[in-house]
C-alpha cells in the first residue's frame, strides 16, 4: 500500500507541530501510511524558541512567555510531558509601568488588551488627567458601533474611551506586545474578541462589572495567564522533536518552490537546495509568509502577492545579567514606552522578577526591546554599541548604572508579523487562492495568532486539513521520492 507523504516547510513550533499531529495519525482510514518530511533551512529546529544557558541563567533569545487564551497549550504541553515545568508568573512582580515623558507611571490594573474592564483603578491611576478619566467612565453611556467592518486597534479604543487612554495605555501596551503601531493595527484581526464584546454587550465597563465577560483562561483564582518553562522555553521544541519517531528530519536544508507534479494530480515537487525533488502529495508551508510567497511564486503569482503583503516588523533583544547583590531592580515585571518618548527603547522586562527562575537567587537578568524602524540602523550597530545604548537608556529612566556581569544581544529581522489593517481580508484571498491547489496549506504566526499556543493550534489544524483531503482520487498513483538530474 502506497503512503501519503507530507512535507512540512519549516520547523519553528507551527512545523513541528504539524508534524507532530501528523504522526500521531500515524495513518488514514484503511489502513493507508502517513510518512512526513520535516524541512528546516537553519541549523536548529524551534525557530525563534530558543533558550540560552549561561551561568545559571536562562536567557530567552525570543518569546518569554506562553499566553494562555484557552487550556489548548497546557493541554498540550501536558501531553508532552513538561507539566512539571510549567511555571507561571510571579505575581509578587506583576506590576507593569508605562513610561511617558520621562516619568514612569503604574499600568492600571484590570485591563484587558490594552482597554480597561474596571473603573477604580482607572480613576486612581496618574497616567489620566482628570479629564481623560471622566472620558474614558463615558463608555458606559455610548451605543455599539454600527457598522461591522474592520477599524484600527487605536479607532476602537479612541472610540469607546477617549484620546489619553488610546495614547498613553493602548498605544505602548499593544503596540510593543503586536509589533505594530496601533493607529495601522487591525482590531478583527489582532483583537477580534473586543469588537465582539462591543456587539454583544455594547458597553465593555458596564458588561465587566455585570460579570458578563469572560475571564482569560488561565487567570482564575488571581494566577497568572503567562507561564514558561522551568528550564527554558526551548524545552518545547524539544519535547515535539522527540516524539518524531517515524518523521525524516532534514535540517540545513532550504525550500526552493514548490511546483505542481506534472500528470501525477494534485500532487507537489518540493525543490530543495541540495539539488534534490521530493516528491509529495501533501504541503504544509510553516514559514514566515514573505518567505512562504517566494517558495509558492511558482505555482501562483497572485497568492505570492498576498502573502508579501503580510506585514512583519523587526526586533532585537538585548539581554543584561547582574551579579548576585550588584543592583536592585524597580518592583514589578518591567516597561513598556509611551509613543513619542526619546528612546530606542519600546519594553524592557524584569526577566527574574518575572520568572525568578531564570537567574541564580541573588543576581538580577533584564531584557530589553528594540523595534528599529527602517533607517534607524539599529540591526546594523554592533552588539556592544546595543548593549551600550540600553544601559544609557536604563541608567536614565531607572537609574541602573552598574555594568552588567554578561550581555547578549540577538537579532530577528522581519522577526514579527503585524496584523496590520485589511489583514482579514488578506487572509480571506489567500484561502480563496489555495482552493486551487488541494492539499496545500499554510501556517504560522503570519496568519491567525501570533503567539505560541496560535501557532501550535494552527500547526495541528493544518495537518488535520491536510489528511482530511485523503480520498481525492487524484492520489492513487505511486509516490516516490525523486533526485533532480
Amino acid at each position: 500500500m502506497d503512503p501519503l507523504r507530507v512535507a512540512v516547510i519549516g520547523a519553528g513550533v507551527t512545523g513541528l507541530a504539524a508534524a507532530y499531529s501528523l504522526e500521531r495519525q500515524g495513518s488514514l482510514p484503511g489502513g493507508v501510511p502517513v510518512e512526513t518530511t520535516l524541512i528546516e533551512a537553519g541549523t536548529t529546529l524551534g525557530g525563534k524558541v530558543q533558550t540560552d544557558h549561561v551561568a545559571g541563567l536562562h536567557i530567552e533569545r525570543g518569546p518569554d512567555a506562553l499566553f494562555l487564551r484557552s487550556a489548548y497549550a497546557l493541554d498540550l504541553l501536558r501531553n508532552l510531558g513538561l507539566e512539571d515545568q510549567i511555571v507561571r508568573a510571579n505575581q509578587e512582580h506583576r506590576q507593569a509601568a508605562i513610561l511617558r515623558q520621562g516619568r514612569l507611571y503604574p499600568l492600571p490594573a484590570g485591563m484587558e488588551s490594552g482597554v480597561p474592564r474596571r473603573v477604580w483603578p482607572l480613576l486612581r491611576s496618574g497616567i489620566l488627567s482628570p479629564r481623560g478619566k471622566l472620558r474614558a467612565g463615558m463608555e458606559v453611556l455610548l451605543p455599539a458601533r454600527e457598522s461591522a467592518g474592520d477599524e484600527a486597534i487605536d479607532t476602537f479604543v479612541r472610540r469607546r474611551f477617549g484620546a489619553e487612554v488610546a495614547d498613553r495605555v493602548a498605544a505602548p501596551l499593544l503596540g510593543g506586545i503586536y509589533s505594530g503601531d496601533t493607529r495601522q493595527l487591525s482590531l478583527r484581526a489582532t483583537l477580534p474578541h473586543l469588537s465582539a464584546w462591543e456587539r454583544e454587550h455594547r458597553s465593555l465597563l458596564l458588561a465587566s462589572w455585570l460579570g458578563r465577560l469572560p475571564v482569560t483562561a488561565g487567570g482564575s483564582g488571581g494566577a497568572s495567564p503567562f507561564v514558561t518553562l522551568r528550564g527554558g522555553l526551548s524545552l518545547l521544541p524539544s519535547a515535539l522533536a522527540a516524539q518524531l519517531k517515524r518523521t525524516e528530519t532534514r535540517i540545513g536544508t532550504r525550500v526552493q518552490t514548490v511546483a505542481r507534479a506534472p500528470g501525477w494530480g494534485a500532487g507537489y515537487f518540493v525543490r530543495l537546495s541540495d539539488g534534490s525533488e521530493l516528491r509529495v502529495d501533501r504541503v504544509i508551508v510553516t514559514v514566515p509568509a514573505f518567505a512562504a510567497a517566494h517558495i509558492l511564486s511558482e505555482l501562483s503569482s497572485d497568492l505570492a502577492a498576498q502573502l508579501s503583503a503580510i506585514h512583519y516588523t523587526s526586533v532585537i533583544v538585548v539581554a543584561l545579567a547582574f551579579e548576585q547583590g550588584s543592583v536592585t531592580l524597580p518592583p514589578g515585571s518591567g516597561f513598556v514606552v509611551a509613543p513619542g518618548e526619546s528612546s530606542a527603547l519600546s519594553a524592557c522586562s524584569w526577566s527574574s522578577h518575572k520568572w525568578p527562575h531564570t537567574a541564580p537567587a541573588g543576581h538580577a537578568l533584564v531584557r530589553a526591546h528594540l523595534h528599529p524602524d527602517e533607517g534607524s540602523g539599529l540591526l546594523d550597530q554592533t552588539d556592544a554599541a546595543l548593549v551600550a545604548l540600553v544601559r544609557a537608556e536604563l541608567g536614565t529612566h531607572v537609574g541602573l548604572r552598574t555594568a552588567p556581569a554578561i550581555a547578549r544581544v540577538y537579532r530577528w529581522p522581519r522577526g514579527l508579523a503585524a496584523y496590520t489593517l485589511g489583514h482579514r481580508e488578506r487572509l480571506t484571498a489567500i484561502e480563496n487562492g489555495l482552493a486551487a491547489y488541494p492539499g496545500l496549506a499554510l501556517a504560522g504566526a503570519g496568519y491567525r495568532g501570533a503567539g505560541i499556543p496560535e501557532c501550535l493550534r494552527q500547526g495541528v489544524e493544518a495537518a488535520r486539513s491536510v489528511l482530511n483531503e485523503v480520498g481525492n482520487p487524484a492520489f492513487t498513483s505511486r509516490r516516490e521520492v525523486v533526485t533532480s538530474q
